[in-house]
């Protein structure tokens, strides 16, 4: 996935690949190309997209910076309305209070719509090391899908042209993410799989021990004392058999491949 990842940096910042609007491509499978999906100029795209981020996060703080004194002006007992999800589907007046006030649909306030974006901002790109994060991009354009449909009355500018940008990217860049040719998708969908249903399997293992051990339990009601207190020491010695055999079963093996590297 390391690998995957750093390619598809490579073929953003390049410019190289044309996959995505080129009919004309030369290749007999072109769907087999690495990257394929990535416009060709996504390297602009991307500092556009980190550009407006930074723009519609120093908006926002604006407003973080005067929300208590919002509260206090637009409300008298100074409570906010808890957010009714039921009331939010085919309705018009989705939290007419809180949108009336000037503040964010929801239970988020203005401080922690600073946090989201503050952070997508950072993350996007590091100034430091001069280098851009694609796993950022899906974040932020869920991030500005979901502003402009809960949160438009806010007017926040570029955001309508961030959303436009990032979707672009978001198209090329999602695909991609875990594997940039069919190849690589099918080594890392593979082990990603086998992580999985070996931890379906432990599960199951467990489940079906528990049963036993609880059925267990119950049978030995129904015993004479001394028969009881034999079957009290077996008892004992699964219990300690089961937790042990638990214990180990507990982690399945995974390469280092196969973490996600973000």
């Amino acid at each position: 996935m390391k690998e995957a990842k750093a390619r598809l940096h490579d073929i953003i910042m390049s410019g190289a690949n044309t996959s995505y609007y080129d009919t004309e491509n030369n290749s007999e499978y072109p769907w087999m190309e690495d990257g394929v999906g990535v416009p060709p100029n996504a390297s602009d795209l991307l500092r556009d997209v980190a550009k407006l981020t930074k723009k519609v996060t120093e908006q926002v703080k604006i407003l973080a910076k005067d929300e208590d004194e919002k509260l206090i002006e637009t409300s008298g007992n100074n409570e906010i309305l808890p957010y009714d999800q039921a009331k939010a589907f085919g309705r018009s007046s989705i939290d007419g209070n809180r949108i009336a006030a000037g503040l964010p649909c929801g239970s988020e306030g203005f401080l922690l719509m600073f946090a989201r974006w503050r952070k997508l901002e950072r993350g996007l790109y590091n100034e430091r090391k001069e280098r851009f994060d694609m796993t950022q991009i899906p974040d932020v354009y869920d991030s500005c899908k979901y502003d402009l449909l809960h949160n438009s009355h806010l007017n926040l500018d570029g955001l309508s042209e961030l959303f436009k940008v990032a979707r672009l990217l978001a198209d090329g860049v999602i695909p991609n993410e875990y594997g940039i040719n069919p190849k690589q998708k099918l080594k890392i969908g593979s082990k990603v799989a086998r992580c999985l249903l070996g931890k379906i399997l432990i599960d199951m293992r467990n489940t079906r021990e528990e049963a036993i051990c609880i059925a267990a339990l119950k049978s030995k009601q129904d015993l004479s004392p001394k028969s009881r207190e034999t079957s009290n020491e077996s008892q004992d010695s699964w219990n300690q058999g089961f937790m042990k055999h638990t214990a180990s079963s507990e982690k399945v093996p995974e390469d280092d491949n196969d973490k996600e590297i973000k």
